[in-house]
């Protein structure tokens, strides 16, 4: 799972970071075991980190959000921060005269609304990407069809081309690979 080789690996550490505060929120302890968790994963894809940045040619390559997590400057303080955090549970329990037992539904619902809008932000932005590609595919089409039926670019109305042009997304840029009888022009 650490590795990111395979979105199921993604999909099950959001299913278990995700949803197990639905139910560990209830109690008290069950808020501490959440962070006591969410603190070791932390401090294990940090500690990955710095075996693949010192060992990186003997063990195997981290793909994915996890290359991307482990490069991050934050990462050290994200790890201390939760177990700072940790800590910190554990002392107001410690502290508290009365044995604290159970929350009550706020620390659930709280985590509801949380949930909620990180659903809708990241459903917001792959709607959004879906309808850019969905405006490019439909450039290509208009363009292709504008080709087999004129035999002419619609950019460029000259005779010279063959018979295809591919629309390409290239290091992000948007750019036409264009073939005719004599070069291949990017």
């Amino acid at each position: 799972m650490i590795t990111g080789g395979s979105d199921n690996a993604y999909l099950a550490l959001l299913a278990l970071f995700g949803f197990l505060p639905f139910w560990a929120f209830r109690t008290w302890k069950g808020v501490e075991k959440y962070f006591v968790m969410l603190s070791s994963f932390a401090t294990i894809t940090y500690i990955a980190g710095l075996i693949h940045n010192h060992m990186g040619n003997r063990v195997e390559i981290l793909e994915g959000v996890f290359s991307v997590v482990i490069r991050s400057r934050l990462l050290v303080f994200a790890v201390a921060g939760l177990w700072l955090l940790t800590v910190i549970l554990y002392v107001i329990e410690a502290a508290a005269k009365e044995r604290i037992y159970k929350l009550g539904k706020l620390p659930v619902y709280i985590w509801t609304v949380l949930a909620a809008v990180i659903i809708l932000a990241v459903g917001y932005v792959l709607y959004d990407a879906m309808q850019a590609d969905m405006q490019i595919s439909m450039e290509a089409s208009r363009d292709m069809f504008i080709l087999m039926m004129t035999g002419e670019h619609k950019e460029v109305w000259s005779g010279d081309w063959l018979w295809m042009i591919i629309k390409m997304n290239l290091h992000g840029m948007k750019r036409f690979l264009v073939m005719d009888r004599k070069r291949l022009v990017l």
